[in-house]
């Protein structure tokens, strides 16, 4: 056989040796299992939205407003339902109807209930909203009237879960026929929106303000910058609560009073309520329909 030149010799002693050559390496191989895919863990289930509907609302006690804007006049101080229905001091209370909605925006539905009133001859229906606590799940009473209807005064047509509160249908008397059951004069139909917030009724439709009773004009029309000047830090939708209306946008203001000519402003913690105008929410001498709100007047 023929000798082997030097490079063959080499490369055959580096494969018979033994020594110091890396192994060739072995193709990859994936690494699988038979082991299933881990669910994942599910979420606590989130608490009833509807909840308040469970809550028998004709088995609780309601704090009665005492503003002299609710009728009748001068009720007790509160009425413990049972069945819907109770009695105190010659007055008789009955639940009627319960609308239902997210009238403060946390996700859970609030409550506004028909409250029927009779004493002696005398009847009304004042409107109140329950907002729901979830932390101490419970409802919660705000005691101020949202909207109310009596003979020969304002009347309630409809009340129905809104976008944000409870759209209320109402025809508003003229505040010099309030108590004219001969002749019921002039009335003014409206729409408003109202929701809850810092425990206070509030309109969240349009300009906002006020979403409870208002009172009738006690004082002359003050204009645009009149009215700004009355008013300078503006209009608040509850008192000492958030802006509803800048000073600067007022076209219109006149303090309210508590009965049809006029009478008493309506005072509140310092601050009086107040009906106003701005641009684009009805401008006239009929201030049954405008805004109301609350302004802290400076004084001495």
């Amino acid at each position: 056989m023929a000798a082997l030149t030097g490079a063959a010799a080499l490369a055959l002693a580096g494969c018979t040796d033994g020594g110091g050559s890396e192994p060739p390496d072995e193709p990859t191989q994936e690494i699988t299992t038979d082991e299933p895919t881990e669910a994942p863990t599910p979420e606590e289930p989130t608490a009833d939205p509807h909840a308040i509907a469970s809550v028998d609302l004709g088995a609780m006690t309601w704090t009665l407003d005492p503003s002299p804007l609710s009728w009748p006049l001068n009720p007790p101080a509160e009425v413990e339902l049972a069945d819907g229905t109770g009695t105190v001091e010659g007055w008789t209370y009955e639940l009627r109807e319960v609308v239902y909605a997210d009238a403060d925006g946390d996700g859970d539905d609030d409550a506004l209930a028909a409250l029927f009133v009779m004493t002696g001859n005398e009847t009304a229906t004042q409107y109140y909203a329950w907002e729901w606590d979830e932390g101490a799940e419970q409802a919660v009473q705000l005691v101020d009237v949202v909207a109310q209807s009596g003979a020969c005064r304002d009347a309630v047509s409809v009340v129905e879960p809104a976008d944000s509160g409870f759209a209320i249908s109402e025809t508003l008397t003229a505040s010099e026929n309030v108590v004219d059951c001969v002749d019921g004069g002039a009335t003014h139909d409206r729409t408003r929106v109202v929701g809850i917030a810092d425990g206070a009724p509030v309109r969240v439709d349009g300009p906002g303000g006020w979403g409870g009773t208002c009172g009738f004009p006690a004082s002359e029309i003050l204009r645009d910058a009149d009215a700004g000047q009355q008013a300078p830090s503006g209009v608040s939708a509850a008192p000492g609560g958030a802006v509803a209306a800048e000073s600067g946008d007022l076209t219109g203001l006149a303090v309210l009073g508590a009965s049809p000519s006029g009478g008493d402003p309506i005072v509140r913690d310092g601050w009086n309520q107040v009906g106003y105008a701005v641009e684009g929410s009805p401008d006239s001498d009929q201030l049954r329909i405008w805004l109301c709100g609350w302004v802290q007047f400076d004084g001495p």
